[in-house]
């Protein structure tokens, strides 16, 4: 008949995995023993608990077709986890994105499990995108329940992947049947990295969750903060005058013709062929083929943001001092 092993961290397991603890950078570490006798150690590059017993699952598989317990974790210490698991999106500002596929509750429990034991000691942000409207309602308590190493949660409108909206569920009521204390509803992805970038502070770590495309949330936040990082930059090489509540902006026109509906839309006028030389200290200086001012940080973070995604190199003017701007002007 067949042979059965048996693994995990239970004492009776055949193959069990003891001392777990976080890897340096990312990943767990654990002792093995095989029938209570030390066996090695194993080091994975992926966090959590259950990727531990998926690696011991494959160990087993691999000694039953002549692997050495030694060798399957030599190979599993080189692997380096799968696209939309646990994926490590960026940095920026201090705070880490994390994308994973998780949408089940139990994989959302694990997954912000293993967050939590990576990252001890940081604000965990949950941005959990429930996956169609059959599931989110038959697992509404479950998945409401599946938030408790979060420390803050938000619920994003229901992704509805093959279905359509039969008005039986929404996310709010997932947030409803929920007893996590800091859970909140933002149905918007764009509203939701918007409110991210307000809100999150160095340290934070920002997990989306779910099978559809709420990954855009980390995407758009890490946009949004280094947009940010850069104008700090600029206000510590002194591009910035505190005299004045306006930024200026100089763009340089890289094509003949430039679509600036989506800045129309923000309220960011763009002007064609200004004179600079009113706007700076020194009073002289030619023309900008286009300028745009604006006077709140927000619209400055989407002007820089549209410039990045449009290629387009831009220039922050502030208030214009200790500028010299030549007589022919700015072409851009």
């Amino acid at each position: 008949g067949p042979e059965w092993l048996t693994y995990g961290l239970d004492e009776a397991a055949d193959l069990r995995a003891i001392n777990v603890r976080p890897r340096a950078g990312s990943g767990s570490c654990v002792d093995l023993t095989w029938w209570n006798a030390p066996a090695g150690s194993l080091a994975l590059r992926v966090p959590g608990v259950h990727n531990v017993r998926n690696a011991m699952a494959a160990l087993l598989a691999g000694r039953s077709c002549g692997v050495t317990l030694t060798a399957g974790a030599a190979v599993l210490a080189e692997f380096s986890g799968t696209a939309r698991r646990f994926e490590h999106k960026g940095e920026a500002a201090g705070v880490t994105v994390i994308d994973d596929y998780a949408h089940h509750p139990t994989e959302v429990e694990m997954t912000l499990a293993a967050a939590r034991h990576h990252f001890p000691q940081r604000r965990i942000w949950a941005v959990f995108q429930p996956h169609t409207f059959s599931r989110t309602q038959r697992m509404l308590y479950r998945m409401g329940d599946s938030f408790e190493h979060a420390d803050r949660v938000i619920v994003t409108d229901i992704y509805a992947a093959r279905e359509q909206d039969d008005g039986r569920v929404s996310a709010r009521e997932l947030v409803a049947a929920s007893e996590h204390p800091a859970i909140q509803h933002i149905g918007d992805l764009q509203a939701v990295a918007a409110y991210l970038g307000e809100h999150v502070q160095p340290s934070d770590v920002v997990l989306t969750l779910g099978a559809g495309d709420g990954n855009r949330v980390g995407e758009m936040l890490l946009e949004t903060l280094r947009a940010k990082q850069k104008i700090e930059t600029m206000r510590g090489r002194q591009h910035f005058c505190f005299l004045v509540s306006s930024f200026s902006f100089l763009v340089q026109m890289l094509v003949t013709a430039i679509d600036f509906s989506e800045l129309n839309r923000l309220g960011i006028a763009v002007r064609q062929n200004v004179n600079l030389a009113p706007l700076t200290t020194m009073k002289v200086g030619g023309a900008a083929d286009y300028f745009a001012a604006v006077g709140e940080t927000d619209l400055l973070v989407q002007l820089v943001r549209w410039c990045h995604t449009t290629r387009m190199p831009f220039f922050v003017l502030g208030g214009g001092s200790n500028f010299l701007i030549s007589d022919r002007g700015v072409r851009g």
